[in-house]
């Protein structure tokens, strides 16, 4: 059983367009293990991919980025 009201908007949602497109029972069990391999991404640095992309597009002369603080 899923805890709908722990659930934030959006994946509500998608745990409502899973049920409605492959049936409760399908939809629940795909959104469990959706939801768990969502968990699991936490431990990416986004800061570290974001330095290296600017990184690159600045070595390749693109101007167009712009310093964030």
């Amino acid at each position: 059983m899923i805890d709908e009201k722990a659930l934030t908007e959006g994946q509500l949602r998608k745990l409502n367009a899973l049920r409605k497109s492959v049936g409760d029972k399908i939809g629940d069990a795909a959104f469990s293990i959706w939801l768990k391999a969502q968990q699991g991404e936490d431990d990416v640095d986004t800061n570290a991919i974001i330095k290296k992309i600017e990184k690159e597009l600045s070595e390749n002369g693109d101007t167009t980025t712009e310093k964030r603080d």
